[in-house]
Formats: C-alpha cells, sequence, structure tokens
C-alpha cells in the first residue's frame, strides 16, 4: 500500500502535467489566431474608413461644383 501511493502521485502528477501543456498549447494557439484576426479585421476597416473618407471628399467637391455651375447660371440670366 505505501509504495503504491508514491507511483499514484506520479501517475497523476505526470497526467497533470501533460494535461497543462496541451492546454497551454492550444491557449497560446487560439492567442495567436485571434490576433490575426484582429489584424486582418482593423485592416479592412482602415481601407473601408479611407473609402468612406474619399467617397466623402467626392461628394463634397461635387457639392461645391454644383454651387459653382449655379451661381454661374444665376449670373448669366441676371444678365441676359
Amino acid at each position: 500500500m505505501n509504495s503504491e501511493l508514491p507511483i499514484q502521485w506520479i501517475v497523476w502528477g505526470i497526467v497533470f502535467f501533460i494535461t497543462m501543456r496541451c492546454l497551454i498549447t492550444l491557449s497560446t494557439m487560439l492567442r495567436d489566431r485571434l490576433q490575426a484576426l484582429l489584424v486582418a479585421h482593423v485592416k479592412n476597416q482602415q481601407v473601408k474608413s479611407k473609402k468612406r473618407q474619399r467617397i466623402n471628399e467626392l461628394r463634397g467637391k461635387i457639392r461645391e461644383k454644383k454651387a459653382n455651375a449655379e451661381i454661374v447660371n444665376a449670373n448669366e440670366k441676371r444678365a441676359a
């Protein structure tokens, strides 16, 4: 009985060690995967943000041109 107890503890210690190594490896892999997904998401959002900003700039330029065209038309009608 006395010789079985240390052997049992050694076996359980080995099982615990292997289990912890597996869990640590899995958590590291998951962390790396999530980090990669986060980086990809941030880059995607930056691209979308730049596109939206460019669209808004172009819309502003179009509004300016329309406003200038309306002013020119109004001046031509007054002159005529």
